[in-house]
């Protein structure tokens, strides 16, 4: 669930026309967050920032237009802040607002879309990938039908890896909504394994590297428990 509304925004002082406007996001979750429009549908376009848990990105808009922004936010949780400021400006007249809008379902919006009642664990279309995995690959789309899984990668240097790609609408968070896990054996315990050690999240890639050298056997999944 999104935690920020209108309310929860430090928007500009009104009186600002033609402003250089920036977005601060501040998130303890992974988020994308994107600049959509302006009440009249034009300029600035897309303006998108994709951030790490934990960290505060910005992103500037330079649009000569006034009026109302619509933006959109993934990944944000309650507590999450975003504040809006407005540079020197032209001119006294018009005014500045904005609106925002929460465009991640979950996974019941997946459920909707999939036409299934089961659970994260579950495999409605039968083609052997868990429906919590197939909502991380294709966020809220419908996913029926045989879903592709990453293959083990080989470098030059011989370091062996796999990738995950996670949809751009999949709004949850390592190591409480999603996390790799490796084990020696196929059966037993698995491990999970923290970020920013064998796994890296650049982007929408979760990428998990193999020790090197190998050794032991060693078997990694990708669990997906939420949101």
């Amino acid at each position: 669930p999104i935690g920020l509304t209108v309310a929860d925004l430090t928007a500009p002082p009104t009186g600002y026309n033609n402003p250089t406007v920036t977005f601060t996001i501040t998130s303890a979750q992974d988020f994308v967050f994107s600049v959509l429009s302006t009440h009249d549908g034009e300029g600035p376009g897309t303006l998108t920032v994709t951030g790490p848990g934990g960290a505060t990105a910005s992103i500037t808009n330079t649009t000569t237009l006034v009026g109302m922004y619509f933006f959109e936010m993934k990944g944000f949780q309650a507590g999450d802040t975003l504040t809006l400021t407005a540079t020197a400006s032209t001119s006294t007249s018009g005014k500045f607002s904005a609106v925002a809008f929460d465009t991640a379902g979950g996974f019941a919006s997946w459920q909707t879309t999939n036409g299934t009642s089961q659970g994260l664990d579950g495999d409605h279309d039968h083609d052997g990938v868990p429906n919590g995995i197939e909502y991380f690959l294709g966020g809220n789309t419908n996913t029926t039908g045989f879903t592709p899984l990453p293959g083990v990668n080989k470098a030059l240097d011989g370091t062996l890896s796999i990738t995950w790609t996670k949809a751009t609408d999949y709004p949850g968070t390592y190591g409480t909504d999603f996390v790799v896990e490796t084990s020696e054996a196929l059966t037993g315990d698995w491990a999970p394994e923290v970020r920013g050690g064998k796994v890296t999240i650049t982007g929408n890639e979760v990428k998990y590297t193999f020790p090197s050298p190998l050794g032991a056997k060693k078997f990694v999944r990708l669990k997906v428990t939420g949101p």
